[in-house]
């Protein structure tokens, strides 16, 4: 038996194949109108690749592309070239506006800053000029209310002048200004030798408080300034331990410089200086103080020599 080509074989194979597979009407294709439809449709790559012809140019008939694909195919890239560097051109040129408005509105932004800063820097020359004058008219008036308090001061030491106040005289019950009056006058006579207590002349004398706790001191007008300073003066020789004492009838401001005056009137006798008090003033050897309360803090003013 002769052999069975395999050609035919294979042949015999594909059509056993394609029996198996049905009709092909049950699988159908596009209809007519579609197909008409379709046909008015652009032409697609495939077709166009479809309709290319294929030239024989060799001896042995083997296909060989055409020119257009590969023309149309440089078309397609050059148009999406084309397409894609438009967009970028317009993006860049977007980006390049909207830079151009936000610099634009930072620059009127800032010269607003500028201008409102200069309007604030002005306000401040004004207000810092404003507050020199004020402290210029403050100061001014801080040396005539000085000014007036010393004034005040003068007379109010003035009119006790002529006073004296004596501490640690027993007090009674509602005592009187007589009673009180009796007790001073006892008093100089008993403790000051060289005093005559019923000699001396008394305006008036009376107790500094109505309170009844301790002793209260009794402040005694003379009617001659010359008696008053004798006593104080010999009020001086009391002895330290003794429970009485007699002082000027300073106004209240006063009292405070003395006060304040004292810390430096310790200071300069530990320094073996001789020193005393003499109204608000302060003596030094021969240097003459007062309490400068403009100085921060307040600090001695030499205002003389003695």
């Amino acid at each position: 038996m002769d052999k069975v080509p395999v050609s035919a074989f294979v042949r015999v194979l594909l059509f056993l194949i394609l029996l198996t597979c049905g009709d092909i009407e049950s699988n159908p294709g596009p209809s007519n109108r579609e197909k008409q439809e379709q046909g008015a449709a652009p032409r697609t790559i495939q077709s166009k690749l479809t309709d290319s012809t294929f030239a024989s140019n060799s001896p042995e008939g083997s296909p060989v592309r055409t020119q257009p694909i590969c023309t149309e195919s440089d078309a397609i890239v050059h148009q999406l070239k084309t397409f894609i560097d438009s967009k970028i051109s317009s993006l860049h040129h977007s980006i390049e506006e909207r830079f151009s408005e936000l610099e634009e509105k930072a620059e009127k932004r800032a010269d607003e800053l500028k201008q409102g800063l200069k309007g604030v820097e002005k306000e401040l020359v004004e207000a810092n000029r404003r507050i020199t004058e004020l402290e210029a008219e403050n100061m001014e008036l801080k040396k005539k209310m000085d000014k007036m308090e010393s004034q005040q001061d003068y007379t109010n030491g003035q009119l006790r002048r002529n006073n004296l106040i004596f501490h640690g005289i027993e007090q009674s019950n509602n005592e009187s200004w007589e009673e009180s009056e009796k007790k001073v006058r006892d008093f100089v006579s008993r403790e000051l030798d060289t005093v005559v207590g019923e000699t001396i002349e008394i305006e008036r004398a009376h107790r500094l408080t109505k309170a009844r706790n301790n002793p209260q001191p009794i402040v005694v007008k003379f009617n001659k300034y010359k008696e008053r300073e004798r006593i104080l003066r010999e009020s001086r020789n009391l002895p330290r331990e003794s429970p009485f004492k007699v002082t000027e009838d300073l106004p209240p401001l006063v009292r405070e410089k003395r006060r304040k005056l004292g810390v430096f009137l310790q200071a300069a006798r530990q320094d073996n200086k001789r020193a005393s008090l003499r109204y608000d003033k302060l003596i030094i050897e021969d240097d003459v103080f007062v309490f400068d309360q403009t100085k921060e803090p307040p600090q001695l003013k030499k205002i003389g020599n003695r």
